[in-house]
């Protein structure tokens, strides 16, 4: 990904679980949180969490 530019990964989240996973085996930090639109997922939240991998 790094050799066709791309410069940051972002993904979302609403499982505790998962979150701390990509934080700690990848090193993604958690930068905010954006509004569900559609209900997927976890039913008890209603944000994802925003995550993003800075690859430079």
């Amino acid at each position: 990904m790094r050799r066709r530019g791309i410069r940051r990964v972002r993904t979302e989240a609403d499982r505790p679980e998962t979150i701390h996973w990509y934080v700690d085996r990848f090193g993604y930090r958690i930068v905010g949180t954006a509004k569900k639109r559609h209900p997927f997922s976890r039913l008890d939240r209603d944000a994802w969490t925003v995550l993003e991998l800075d690859l430079q």
